[in-house]
């Protein structure tokens, strides 16, 4: 397999998704290159990829919760906070939501009577390091290795990552609503651009932006276009669901997933003591699965549940204007 990009763009890329964020300056004294170059390349990184930001949602006062039904309802309710809805190999449908945290989500618990749920407090996002499989235009992956090395790595995990209790929202308004919305489409959208699409000042935007990064609302970036050629069309989504016996244990699986190609974000529930993994299956990998799931299973005490759902469909790109109210600062629920 070849990877379609030259060694400088893979550079300027990895250090990209490292950072969360780009600055020209940054780049500049990280590679050395001058700033006419590094335009150049980020010219090229633009044609192939599509990068959108990824935001952290247990720092805007949002949880994941999962829901696995029998059947589709005849009705779906709080569909402003709906993310997406799957349907997996075995018939199941499984609903995606992003829950206040004020909000009591035994509501919607009670409303669609599911098979079970579960209620994530945070979630860890891929970084990947696309220089470490980068060799001379080569992507140099040895899947099972990487795998049996990550979780033989006993090195300790600290907690730093759980949801704090100092939130961002004290300072959230809807306009940083708005912005995440611009970046969650194209991280490349410069301050300026931003700031012509809201109709605010530079400045303004500028400020709200490092207001984001420094309470770490931007978690990274996610790679919308993987820059592997080819791996065929994504066809599925395996879903490992783990409980573990302790919170410390959690949190080790959660980054050490992290670090896994092909892993997608992972889910936290601090109070259940369960991670949730997803791995983004393509056709060409589909035959890999049982031998992943193989080196997981010897490396883990307690596979829950292993969910293989259909693509993702999006129903709403989670947060929008309407659902927070910018005088009450807080997230609105319509309730009858």
């Amino acid at each position: 397999m070849e990877i379609p990009a030259s060694y400088d763009e893979v550079l300027v890329l990895s250090l990209i998704v490292g950072k969360g964020y780009y600055r020209l300056v940054d780049l500049m004294r990280a590679t050395g290159f001058v700033k006419t170059r590094v335009l150049r390349i980020i010219s090229r990184i633009r044609e192939k990829w599509r990068l959108g930001v990824d935001v952290d949602y247990s720092r805007i006062g949002l949880r994941r919760l999962l829901l696995i039904l029998e059947d589709m309802p005849k009705t779906i309710i709080e569909s402003d906070f709906l993310a997406v809805v799957n349907r997996s190999i075995k018939g199941y449908i499984v609903l995606s939501y992003y829950v206040p945290m004020s909000y009591d989500y035994r509501r919607l618990v009670d409303y669609y009577d599911p098979v079970e749920y579960y209620l994530f407090d945070k979630v860890f996002y891929p970084k990947p390091d696309l220089l470490k499989y980068y060799d001379r235009g080569g992507l140099k992956i040895n899947l099972y290795r990487e795998l049996e090395n990550i979780f033989s790595d006993t090195s300790s995990v600290g907690l730093e990552l759980l949801p704090s209790e100092q939130s961002v929202l004290r300072r959230f308004t809807v306009l940083d609503i708005r912005i995440i919305d611009v970046l969650m489409k194209n991280a490349f959208t410069s301050i300026k651009k931003i700031a012509e699409v809201l109709g605010e000042s530079p400045s303004k935007i500028a400020s709200h932006v490092r207001m984001l990064r420094e309470y770490k609302v931007f978690n990274g970036f996610f790679i919308r276009r993987y820059p592997i050629k080819p791996l065929g069309k994504l066809a599925l989504g395996v879903v490992y669901i783990i409980r573990t016996s302790s919170l410390g244990e959690a949190v080790y699986l959660a980054k050490r997933f992290r670090e896994i190609p092909f892993f997608g974000a992972t889910y936290l529930s601090a109070k259940e003591k369960l991670v949730l993994a997803q791995l983004s299956v393509r056709e060409k990998m589909l035959s890999m699965v049982p031998t992943i799931s193989s080196i997981l299973k010897r490396n883990i005490e307690e596979i829950d549940r292993t969910l293989i759902v259909s693509p993702l469909r999006g129903v709403r790109r989670v947060p929008e204007e309407k659902t927070y109210n910018k005088y009450e600062k807080q997230w609105i629920f319509n309730i009858d």
